[in-house]
């Protein structure tokens, strides 16, 4: 007779089931979060389209009176009349820019028309190496007029660096950094800064103008459903497992069934050779007993 094999107790069960339940619902959440993701990168990618190239309008239509810009008008184009504070420029440090690593110089714009103060991000120069005063180029002196497309302020860095350079473009940081916050305490201040599209007249030597920002979707939808799928084959796995487990286990049955018939059988043959073995022994016992009774008799007759 075979064993029944070894099945997975109900504790086994147990255990293997809710370590799938717990990962397949890791992974229903990765899935919604690259959705999120994707979400997030399509109104991104909607807002760059309707505002990067839409045309320019006064600050005080985009800036709100309490000096902060709304999501849905984030990279809008704005037309500003004024001057710089040239000797505020300052740097932003060691910036991704095509698949290097630069500086982006940003200087204070000081807009006639609202009284506004804005941190204006003129371009980037390419290198690792820190620039030295003479190689920062400086912004037009006098009258200037500018287009560019706001964003919204960086959160402040608290990350040390050298006198003239920062890390974010926290208006209120560059401000200080640049030793501009004396010249300019009656300027209004906004929750905001300026990528430079066009300046006029150009100043000399001016930084390259940063490229226009990337309208790819990137692989947040994929992953996602990746994600969602790895969930489905956890779940079918386990179901899988367990189906296994359960024909595993009718087909021993099914076996020691057949077995079992299998021995009867052969038991009842084997004691019906056995008994008429038994028999053919006791017929030629008798045989020989009646033919030793003859000749004891056909002797006695002589």
């Amino acid at each position: 007779m075979n064993p029944l094999p070894e099945r997975r107790s109900a504790r086994e069960w147990t255990v293997l089931t809710a370590i799938v339940v717990v990962l397949a619902i890791s992974c229903v959440g990765l899935g919604r979060w690259q959705w999120h993701r994707y979400e997030a990168r399509s109104l991104e990618i909607a807002r760059i389209e309707s505002n990067y190239s839409a045309a320019p309008v006064p600050l005080d239509d985009v800036i709100g009176t309490d000096g902060t810009l709304a999501e849905a008008d984030v990279w809008r184009q704005v037309r500003l009349t004024g001057r710089y504070v040239a000797d505020a420029t300052v740097l932003l440090r060691n910036r991704p820019i095509g698949g290097g690593t630069g500086f982006h110089v940003l200087a204070p714009f000081v807009d006639d028309a609202s009284g506004t103060t804005l941190v204006v991000d003129r371009g980037f120069l390419d290198g690792l190496q820190t620039p030295t005063a003479s190689q920062i180029p400086q912004p037009p002196t006098g009258d200037v007029s500018l287009v560019v497309h706001l964003r919204p302020d960086e959160p402040a860095s608290d990350r040390g660096v050298i006198p003239g350079q920062v890390h974010a473009i926290s208006t209120a940081q560059v401000l200080a950094r640049g030793g501009a916050a004396p010249a300019l305490t009656d300027a209004r201040l906004v929750g905001a800064y300026g990528v430079l599209a066009s300046e006029s007249p150009q100043g000399t030597d001016a930084p390259a103008i940063l490229p226009a920002p990337s309208t790819d979707p990137g692989s947040h939808l994929s992953y996602a459903f990746q994600w969602w799928v790895f969930a489905i084959g956890l779940l079918a796995m386990l179901g899988v497992l367990f189906q296994r487990d359960r024909q595993s286990r009718r087909l021993s049955i099914d076996d020691i069934l057949v077995s079992s018939t299998a021995g009867e059988e052969l038991r009842a043959g084997v004691g019906a050779q056995a008994a008429a073995s038994a028999k053919a022994r006791r017929r030629r016992e008798n045989d020989e007993a009646a033919l030793e009774d003859d000749l004891i008799e056909s002797q006695l007759t002589r």
